[in-house]
């Protein structure tokens, strides 16, 4: 039951995100009552129903790929059925399909509760040292380059850490193009979370990029990046852009990118950018 007392008819289940005994009694509860379980990838989530004996029918839905699957949920949804949506692991939503889903229930009226549980980020997050107050979590960045450090010159100036997610086989690249833009930082990098071959390398940037080079790891990871210092903020505007102007981007883009950093107007640093 939602606050409102009324139904809820789509449920946002958590999986673990290595662990199986970290499912939780409600999801395990929902799974079993729903009378169809939406999955990212039906075939992975059916080795889940079959390890804890679940019958529910299942059906595929990924609104990141495709919205094909949208009105046949949402047709379900309003005929009256109990919906449970699952991700291939954690949080649905969080770097995984669901938005398009949730948003259009609220629009509907159609009652939605979210179930606690598993995320990747929050466990990196705990067990990186750094201070708790605050951070901010990005998901994916850009795996197109000149979109990648357009992202990464906007962020360059903040002092809280940020949090990304990084397939095995990209992460060397965009330590690399990290390090190029915010310099030299402390960084923690965690993967196989809550399975047996957990590890989380505490390091700078530079010597985690020579450590994953000599030592290539596999698994999804967590990438945990310190903040700016005091120096990287109030370095020139002048000398911003002529870092990113040197890494390839753009005048326009540098242009932007220094704008939102600062989060000053973009006439301000045009008039800096008019001389170089």
């Amino acid at each position: 039951m939602d606050r409102k007392g009324a139904l809820v008819k789509l449920s946002i289940c958590p999986t673990p995100i290595g662990n199986l005994r970290d499912i939780t009694l409600r999801v395990l509860d929902t799974l079993k009552v729903a009378d169809v379980i939406a999955a990212e990838d039906s075939r992975h989530t059916r080795k889940l129903l079959t390890h804890f004996e679940i019958k529910t029918p299942l059906m595929r839905y990924d609104d990141h790929h495709s919205e094909a699957g949208l009105d046949q949920v949402l047709e379900r949804l309003r005929a009256g059925q109990h919906v449970a949506l699952v991700s291939d692991a954690g949080m649905p939503v969080v770097s995984d399909p669901g938005v398009l889903l949730i948003k259009r229930c609220l629009e509907e009226g159609i009652a939605v509760e979210v179930l606690p549980g598993a995320s990747a980020f929050v466990n990196a997050w705990v067990l990186s040292g750094f201070p708790g107050e605050s951070f901010t979590f990005y998901g994916f960045l850009p795996r197109k380059q000149s979109e990648l450090r357009s992202k990464l010159a906007q962020i360059k100036s903040r002092r809280e850490p940020f949090i990304i997610y990084e397939a095995p086989h990209r992460i060397l690249k965009t330590l690399t193009e990290i390090e190029a833009i915010l310099g030299n930082r402390p960084a923690v990098l965690a993967r196989e979370l809550t399975k047996m071959y957990e590890e989380v390398l505490r390091m700078e940037l530079s010597d985690l990029i020579q450590e994953l080079t000599d030592n290539p790891r596999k698994g999804e990871m967590v990438l945990i990046v310190d903040g700016a210092p005091e120096e990287a903020i109030t370095g020139s505007i002048e000398d911003e852009l002529k870092a990113l102007l040197a890494l390839g981007m753009t005048k326009n883009d540098a242009i932007k990118a220094v704008a939102s950093s600062r989060k000053i107007p973009k006439r301000e640093v045009y008039q800096a950018a008019i001389d170089l």
